[in-house]
């Protein structure tokens, strides 16, 4: 009678699978197979917690004077944003310039919901985009919140003072044009009027002149034609011809 232990190799020999007859093919397939799930993961897992990047997000570098060093913060640029630039109370903490703010107390605009935005003082700051050296100098409005969903608003007026997003440091060479007031959409509107008038102008002109130009070439196909002059070689040789007939 066969032990146990026999039993159980001869099950697991029935029960494991053959790669005797197994092709090359096949086995080069499976372990690619394999290696490219392995990759996907991979890949996946490196992307898994990562959030699509914001184009009007950035960090940027503010210098602080009693740190002797700048630091780091996340800036929003708000084409939305007219006038003001704004920084929370809390980076200016962090920067240890509470001191430096000149406090007053002032609303700067006002919110959807009707209520004023109240600025607690104003700062004036150093600051420089990622990775370049041009260094701003920028007037911010402080306020206070606890809640706040940005550290730093940077406002449409200084984007376009600075062309702030033609820095290539800074994320980027488009400018993002801005709303045109009244004034620039008049002096727009115009420019296009003078464009539309020179072009008539000159299409008439082109036109004038392919009009004389027929009316000179069709009368000088009605004029005759004066009769060719003869080459005076062609004179002498016939006459020589003519005497050599003679003779």
């Amino acid at each position: 009678m066969a032990s146990p232990t026999s039993m159980i190799m001869s099950e697991k020999g029935l029960l494991a699978p053959s790669t005797s007859g197994t092709s090359p093919f096949t086995l080069f397939v499976d372990k690619f197979s394999r290696a490219t799930t392995v990759a996907w993961k991979k890949v996946k897992r490196a992307f898994k917690d990562k959030e699509p990047s914001d184009p009007f997000l950035k960090t940027v570098k503010i210098f602080s004077t009693p740190l002797d060093c700048y630091v780091d913060s996340k800036m929003r640029l708000d084409t939305g944003c007219e006038v003001h630039n704004l920084i929370t109370l809390d980076v200016v903490r962090r920067l240890h310039l509470s001191d430096k703010v000149i406090i007053h107390s002032e609303p700067i605009f006002t919110c959807l919901n009707g209520e004023q935005f109240i600025s607690t003082g104003a700062i004036v700051l150093r600051w420089k985009g990622k990775c370049f050296r041009k260094i701003f100098t920028t007037v911010f409005h402080v306020v206070n919140g606890d809640s706040l969903p940005w550290e730093i608003i940077l406002g449409a007026e200084t984007i376009r003072e600075h062309s702030i997003l033609k820095f290539a440091g800074f994320g980027g060479s488009t400018p993002i044009l801005s709303k045109m007031t009244k004034g620039e959409k008049a002096q727009a509107d115009s420019r296009k009027q003078e464009h539309k008038k020179e072009a008539a102008a000159n299409d008439a002109k082109v036109k004038a002149d392919t009009g004389r130009r027929r009316k000179l070439l069709g009368r000088l196909s009605l004029m005759p034609t004066a009769p060719a002059q003869e080459d005076p070689e062609d004179i002498v040789a016939r006459a020589v011809q003519k005497g050599l007939q003679r003779q």
